[in-house]
């Protein structure tokens, strides 16, 4: 079997209400080759810089190394801070299409009909009662 590692995408970091910055480090793993059975659930990593406790070792490197380490992840649950109110309003303009007739699409390489665009419109700017869960560094960082 063969997996892929694929960068956030934009898309779905305003999707999350992810910035840049923490976008950038986090990766998200998929089978590569779908034929293969039943397509399982996306698995995201978040990648954080780990120092090695190593300054001691080599006078040309006084500040040691640091290795990247993939820790699982978990994306923000979307819906859970929503009122039913807002719920409704989402999927009322969902069901309603977009003008001509055309409907919404799920789909990953959506543009204009972009479902996820109707959710962002109701819910971009609100305040969340939590913030979305994110890893930070883990431990803590030598004196080097």
């Amino acid at each position: 079997m063969v997996y892929t590692l694929t960068t956030m995408s934009k898309e779905e970091a305003q999707q999350f209400g992810i910035n840049e910055i923490n976008r950038a480090s986090l990766v998200r793993m998929d089978r590569a080759k779908v034929n293969y059975g039943k397509a399982g659930n996306t698995k995201w990593f978040q990648l954080i810089g780990v120092r090695l406790e190593n300054c001691d070792v080599d006078p040309a490197y006084p500040n040691g190394d640091e290795v990247q380490v993939a820790e699982p992840w978990s994306p923000p649950e979307l819906w859970r801070d929503l009122s039913v109110e807002v719920i409704n309003l989402i999927l009322n303009a969902i069901d309603g299409g977009i003008e001509g007739g055309s409907r919404y699409s799920a789909h990953k390489n959506a543009k204009a009909r972009a479902g996820w665009k109707v959710v962002m419109r109701y819910t971009v700017g609100r305040k969340r009662k939590r913030k979305p869960k994110r890893l930070s560094g883990g431990g803590s960082r030598p004196a080097c």
